[in-house]
């Protein structure tokens, strides 16, 4: 969620500039790139007018019947209702509504409205809008005795029950049928108990904790033809929208989105659309991907498709997206342009299964914008059914998706090991062949008697050798029998970066790394200023821990013990560049290895270099590790204290000159 919160507001803190500066739309939009963040696009939907009304105050809630007319609950005491073409019909509810904040209608007609402590019941417009019921708290025993009931959104589901969002409804959506009878909660909201809390619940009693634990109620909903619910709870950090299937189970997994969405609204392609307190509004596919964002708030200007503060967002069946404002007083319209149009188009194909013929209109996205994410993507998709892997692998790539690319190259690599079957089990006797002969060749004798300072640095080298096979012995030889050096440790050293660096570049695509904050150079830097503040820390804490080693014998024993991650990270790459997702837990394996082996080196190397059993040198390690930390955040410190007595000073001499 980070990614997606911190692209966008990069972006939208850019000003309304860019593509803007070339047409009268007040915002710029955005589109999921390749690498999966928020990049500008063409504009997917236009300010296309207003609805407005001498009666319309502060627009809470918006609803569409099936007919295409516009209700709206105006929190000054009344629902006004618009016909398909934005027309004005009638008022509803004004001797009858309090403070109206939600609305929806059923089947039939009847308008059901979230007012203060009661959902008001009214006949169709048609019918005059007569009331006819009012459901306040229910009085069942299942609803609980001291649960509020005050609703504040509602929707109906095809099957007549009626689902509310209550002030502090922290047990979920409550359930009424048509007469108001109370069925039930439905889709609460899980509590993520910390270590305190939990203790909390173990050893106090429920009257005396600090902290209650209960969910955060949800804050508006949601239901589509087929009766799944969407729901929103603002404030929450995972799961702020939930697609709810009749068991209450969340079917969307995780929805990458803004804390502070208020509202949820179905879209005519299967998708559904959100709108945040900022005004921004994020359009989904049904899998919950992220198509389009766009949208601007500013306080200080009244224009068309500007917001002051945004409340419900409502689509019709010509595609076009109804924002209330509930500040100015109106409702925004936006109608989709011919990009937006391609796009529900070809999605519209797509989801039928249509994936071959969906790639006419997916083409005709692209030439709007290459990078489109979901064009690509899909066009993957239908190219991996006609049997061109290649070409749907290339497709993959493009639109970042690893899961397509990885079942396109599982086939592309089938068909090549099958065509050089007979070629590469003569590779591989070849390659047996030659280390077997070169293992012979290594075991005879040398003759020369006379040892340079080359032969010497090669022996000094190769010492990794017992370091893997007997690790305490060559530590020991390295400690009193100068085994190694500076120089052969120095470059071993240079080796780990070398292999770091390759760890972080040479993965292949399905199992590259993705860095959001540090650039790869200022990753490097900070994996030797962590290895030379291992090396150092780890000597002083042992000097004053009774530990026997030398900072030179530290500095060259941790170079060694690093050697299987060195080893260990060419063949990890190459792995990368060949298995497939299925695969993943064998790469997965070889790098936990080399990470593994590495850190069991440095627990020997510790205990030997410094004559400590086994209490002593975990003692070491972890002191090792903490002060390092602790060194860290002081410098950091001390960096942010220095950086603001420098602006002082500046703004001292500044001052001064400006002065004098």
């Amino acid at each position: 969620m980070k990614k997606f919160i911190f692209a966008f507001l990069a972006l939208a803190f850019l000003g309304t500039n860019g593509l803007n500066a070339a047409t009268a739309t007040p915002f710029n939009t955005y589109a999921m790139s390749v690498a999966g963040s928020w990049v500008y696009t063409r504009q997917a939907y236009q300010p296309a007018g207003i609805i407005t009304h001498p009666q319309l105050n502060s627009p809470q809630d918006l609803h569409i019947d099936a007919n295409g007319n516009l209700y709206i609950a105006d929190s000054g005491g009344r629902i006004l209702v618009f016909d398909s073409r934005q027309n004005f019909i009638t008022i509803i509810g004004e001797e009858t509504l309090n403070s109206p904040t939600g609305v929806t209608v059923d089947l039939y007609g009847n308008i059901f409205v979230a007012d203060g402590d009661f959902v008001q019941v009214f006949s169709p417009f048609s019918d005059g809008g007569v009331h006819t019921n009012s459901f306040g708290r229910p009085d069942s025993v299942l609803f609980g005795t001291t649960e509020p009931f005050r609703p504040l959104k509602l929707d109906i589901n095809p099957h007549e029950v009626l689902f509310i969002v209550g002030e502090a409804a922290h047990n979920g959506l409550i359930m009424l049928n048509q007469d108001g009878e109370f069925l039930g909660y439905f889709g609460a909201n899980q509590v993520n108990l910390t270590l305190f809390q939990t203790l909390q619940n173990i050893f106090t009693p429920r009257d005396q904790r600090l902290f209650l634990n209960v969910p955060l109620p949800p804050t508006n909903l949601a239901i589509d033809s087929r009766g799944t619910v969407f729901t929103v709870t603002q404030g929450l950090a995972v799961d702020t929208i939930k697609k709810l299937n009749v068991a209450g189970n969340n079917i969307a997994g995780n929805i990458e989105t803004y804390v502070n969405i208020i509202d949820v609204a179905l879209a005519n392609h299967g998708g559904f659309f959100a709108l945040d307190i900022s005004g921004r509004i994020f359009e989904y596919n049904a899998e919950g991907f992220p198509i389009f964002a766009f949208g601007i708030t500013d306080p200080a200007v009244q224009r068309m498709g500007v917001f002051l503060i945004p409340s419900a967002i409502v689509q019709d069946a010509a595609s076009n997206l109804f924002v209330a404002d509930s500040a100015a007083g109106f409702v925004h319209i936006f109608a989709p342009t011919d990009f937006a149009a391609s796009v529900h188009t070809a999605m519209a194909y797509f989801d039928l299964g249509m994936y071959v013929e969906s790639m006419a209109y997916w083409s005709e996205v692209l030439r709007f914008h290459s990078g489109f994410s979901l064009a690509n993507m899909a066009i993957g998709h239908a190219r991996f059914l006609q049997e061109d892997f290649n070409a749907a692998r290339e497709s993959f790539f493009v639109a970042g998706y690893r899961n397509g690319y990885s079942e396109a190259f599982w086939e592309l690599r089938n068909e090549w090991v099958l065509l050089n079957a007979g070629p590469l089990s003569l590779g591989f006797v070849a390659f047996w062949l030659i280390l077997k002969g070169f293992g012979k060749i290594s075991r005879k004798p040398q003759n020369s008697h006379k040892t340079t300072k080359a032969a010497q640095l090669a022996q000094e080298l190769l010492h990794f050798r017992k370091v893997l096979k007997n690790p305490p012995d060559a530590f020991y030889e390295i400690r009193f029998h100068k085994k190694a050096s500076v120089l052969s440790a120095t470059i071993i050293y240079a080796a780990l970066i070398l292999a770091y660096l390759l760890s972080l570049v040479g993965r292949g695509f399905i199992f590259e790394q993705t860095f959001f904050f540090f650039s790869i150079p200022t990753m490097l830097l900070m994996f030797v200023g962590v290895v030379a503040l291992f090396v150092v820390m780890n000597y002083l804490v042992a000097t004053i821990n009774e530990g026997e080693g030398s900072l030179k014998n530290v500095y060259i024993c941790t170079a060694y013990a690093t050697v299987p991650f060195i080893l260990l990270s060419v063949p990890a790459v190459i792995l990368s560049q060949i298995l497939t997702l299925n695969e993943s837990f064998v790469f997965d394996f070889v790098v936990q290895v080399s990470i593994g082996w590495s850190l069991v080196l440095v627990f020997l190397m510790a205990k030997e270099l410094h004559d400590y059993e086994i209490g002593a040198t975990v003692k070491n390690l972890i002191l090792t590790v903490s002060a390092s930390t602790v060194l860290v955040v002081t410098v950091f410190v001390m960096y942010l204290l220095l950086e603001q007595l420098f602006n002082f000073v500046q703004n001292i001499l500044l001052e001064f000159a400006a002065r004098f």
